[in-house]
């Protein structure tokens, strides 16, 4: 049972206002980071003398650094652990991630929150189907399984704690006669179930359903390789909409709403080990908010090192 007392409904309306829900740090879901994943995948399989191996695990260590428009100011660290199960055209993909967030809010309340928790439990799976000779088109399918409750609304989060159903489409096109310089895209719509969410008021428990809506994303990249190393530089739109909350409140669920822009570069570099193929990959990125314009992020900047094997 959702309830509210109305006489609380302007502190809660500040309480979610600091929370922004979707907003969350979620290193899973970040399109960027698990794309560098797939492209070792496909860069390492096109080098001569490897193996045949169909499993890769990578190790992502990510730094991420957001200040939103009024001041509040957000860091995370964390660990994102990826395998990658390919037998021909087909992949499984099972990947999940340990954080430490901390948001700073401006004065007059100075406060500090942090958390440290699991990110949700991504599973995913799709074909791969060539196109002519140059291009390549990858569908897939995706499930996310929160691994903790959703307590945005009691400060910091890490991870989304709400189930997330989604799609996704790949496309890469090779422009050049060696193969060795691409145009790449993709596009993603995941959408969040409702769960009910704990908040504190005038230390007071109080309740409510929350559904975080949709999450779209739309990326395109150039990518380069010669030899052993890979280089990338690509821009990504993500869209969030349809957010709702019981009891509800409009004016709320309009700061949930938001449209941002990211750009990253990412540098690779693939080397043997004994028999198998191995490589790391370092990423910078910097994005912002287009709206909203008061609780939204005015700048992000993130820094990710990526280890990963063939097996």
């Amino acid at each position: 049972m959702v309830y509210v007392c109305p006489k609380k409904l302007i502190t809660v309306f500040i309480a979610l206002l600091y929370c922004g829900e979707i907003k969350n740090v979620t290193d899973v879901y970040n399109i960027k980071i698990s794309q560098t994943t797939r492209r070792f995948q496909s860069s390492a399989s096109k080098l001569e003398g490897i193996s045949r191996d169909t499993m890769i695990e990578t190790i992502t260590f990510i730094d991420q650094s957001r200040t939103t428009y009024n001041g509040i100011h957000q860091h995370n660290a964390a660990g994102l652990l990826t395998l990658l199960y390919s037998p021909g055209n087909l992949f499984l993909r099972l990947e999940s991630a340990l954080g430490h967030v901390k948001n700073k809010y401006p004065i007059p309340t100075n406060l500090v929150t942090s958390r440290t928790q699991l990110d949700d439990l991504i599973l995913s799976g799709g074909y791969g189907l060539g196109v002519g000779e140059r291009g390549r088109v990858t569908a897939l399918g995706l499930v996310g399984i929160p691994l903790h409750k959703d307590l945005g609304l009691l400060g910091a989060q890490f991870g989304t704690g709400h189930v997330g159903l989604g799609v996704q489409l790949d496309a890469a096109y090779a422009y050049s006669d060696d193969m060795q310089h691409s145009f790449m895209g993709a596009a993603r719509y995941v959408r969040f179930l409702s769960r009910n969410a704990e908040a504190c008021i005038n230390q007071q428990p109080a309740y409510f359903d929350v559904s975080l809506g949709n999450l779209c994303d739309i990326l395109c990249a150039t990518h380069h390789s010669w030899g052993p190393h890979q280089w990338e530089l690509g821009y990504d739109a993500t869209f969030a909409f349809g957010a709702h909350i019981e009891p509800t409140l409009r004016a709320v669920e309009n700061q949930l709403q938001f449209m941002r822009s990211s750009f990253y570069t990412t540098y690779g570099y693939l080397f043997p080990i004994r028999k198998h193929m191995s490589g790391i990959a370092i990423g910078v990125s910097y994005g912002f908010d287009h709206r909203p314009q008061c609780f939204g992020f005015k700048r992000m900047s993130s820094f990710w090192f990526t280890w990963g094997m063939k097996f």
